[in-house]
């Protein structure tokens, strides 16, 4: 009776079950105001609608997101298209498609636009950016590296190497901007809406840039020189439960309009980016330095260069061959 008396003892003092965690991987840029505009309110929508969970917010970069999500690292995240449709192949499933103001359909938000320098006479179009040196994101970025190679592909069927060098800024917005008024490159890769929200900040002087190959648009309130794209996606990993999805994905799509106009609604048709990525062969995992951009840049003129290479390796040794064997046949005479 003791030793049943002290295992309850024991039993009953154990702590209460902590509520689970649910990480929430998002990618914060400076330049937005995403945070303030939609996440802050959703966490706390998710919150109010699943009480006995924590939701823990993982501010990341865009490439550390892609790698946590990969590595489930975080349970939830939010990301672009692109990266979803890639993500999706391990099971990840779409929960939610942001909505925002500057676009009437969430299934076109999503782009990237060329700028240049407005002085600059020699680029008017899109097929005077050829061999041009660019500024841009990163090469993993989707509506920052892989929307623009999906526009350069309707003029060329090698769009990774129509550009002329490029130099990956890590940060978007005005980074890159500087780097082409101060002439370090001819031209830069914005994604839509930054230019607006940075000359509306008073941080560029919109007579000092120019956009390239603009497109018209009666939907969509932001500049671009690409196609458009569904907006970022909430997504959850393949591990969570289906009741979890299920009460995760009422509460996002049964959430108000924010202040700032910015909501969640349902999932949107994927088939351009799912196209999109698998023509160009988007690897968002894949880290690449700036040696490796070069190296693949110029990688059949280095074939080509070890070809020539090794072909005159061979004619060097067949002379040195030729030449020993008219030696031996000389000598060979000389004895007879």
């Amino acid at each position: 009776p003791y030793r049943r008396q002290r295992q309850m003892c024991i039993r009953d003092s154990k702590p209460a079950r902590q509520p689970a965690t649910l990480r929430v991987g998002v990618y914060y840029s400076p330049l937005f105001t995403f945070r303030t505009d939609l996440m802050e309110v959703t966490i706390e929508r998710l919150k109010n609608a699943m009480p006995e969970y924590a939701f823990q917010v993982v501010p990341l970069t865009e490439f550390d997101l892609t790698v946590a999500a990969v590595k489930h690292e975080v349970d939830l995240f939010v990301v672009t298209s692109g990266l979803y449709t890639y993500l999706e192949t391990s099971g990840a499933t779409a929960l939610a498609v942001r909505k925002s103001p500057q676009s009437q359909d969430p299934g076109k938000a999503m782009g990237a636009v060329f700028i240049a320098r407005a002085d600059d006479a020699r680029i008017t179009s899109t097929s005077d950016l050829r061999s041009k040196r660019v500024a841009a994101l990163s090469p993993q970025s989707f509506a920052g590296w892989i929307v623009a190679l999906g526009e350069i592909s309707n003029i060329t069927q090698y769009p990774k190497n129509y550009f002329g060098k490029a130099y990956f800024k890590d940060k978007s917005g005005m980074p890159i901007v500087e780097a082409v008024l101060n002439k370090e490159v001819d031209f830069g890769i914005l994604r839509t809406c930054e230019f607006e929200s940075l000359v509306a900040r008073g941080l560029v002087a919109p007579n000092t840039i120019k956009v390239v190959g603009k497109k018209h648009e009666d939907t969509f309130a932001c500049l671009r020189s690409t196609d458009l794209y569904p907006d970022l996606i909430f997504a959850a990993q393949a591990s969570l439960s289906p009741d979890i999805k299920r009460r995760l994905s009422a509460a996002l799509l049964s959430m108000p309009m924010s202040e700032s106009g910015y909501g969640w609604t349902v999932g949107a048709n994927l088939s351009e980016t799912r196209h999109l990525v698998e023509r160009l062969g988007y690897s968002p995992t894949v880290s690449t330095t700036g040696s490796s951009v070069m190296i693949d840049r110029y990688k059949y003129a280095l074939l080509i260069g070890v070809l020539l290479l090794l072909a005159a390796v061979l004619m060097i040794g067949f002379g040195i061959w030729r030449g020993e064997a008219d030696t031996v046949l000389a000598l060979s005479l000389i004895h007879i």
